[in-house]
């Protein structure tokens, strides 16, 4: 069974159909292409999956997607929506690297792993 939710991801309005049995650990990753967000354990232990809803940490394997629904997301990720493909683009995510990016109105900083700019 499929259901539509909406819900604000990294500031981006967000409406998905989506399949009622999955985790917001798999919408993310596998159906948004959000791979920052990474299932280590699968059972809330290792707390890789870590996404804040609402203000609040949750283990996002253990957290079902369709309780999104109406929440706010974030996963520390700068994301790009595509409305035409339905899907978000993250950027470093064609090359593999891990970046977190910083917008500050026009200025913008990227630091790799070690922190340097």
């Amino acid at each position: 069974m499929t259901t539509k939710i909406s819900f604000i991801l990294n500031g981006d309005k967000i409406s998905y159909e989506i399949k009622d049995h999955w985790t917001l650990s798999h919408l993310l990753r596998e159906e948004m292409g959000l791979i920052g967000t990474k299932e280590g354990c699968g059972n809330g232990e290792c707390g890789a999956c870590t996404v804040i809803v609402d203000k609040l940490a949750v283990n996002s394997c253990l957290y079902l997607a369709i309780d999104a629904d109406d929440k706010t997301i974030e996963t520390g990720q700068v994301t790009f929506f595509s409305r035409t493909k339905k899907r978000l683009w993250t950027k470093g995510e064609e090359s593999g690297n891990f970046l977190n990016i910083v917008n500050i109105k026009n200025i913008r900083l990227e630091f790799n792993r070690a922190g340097s700019v």
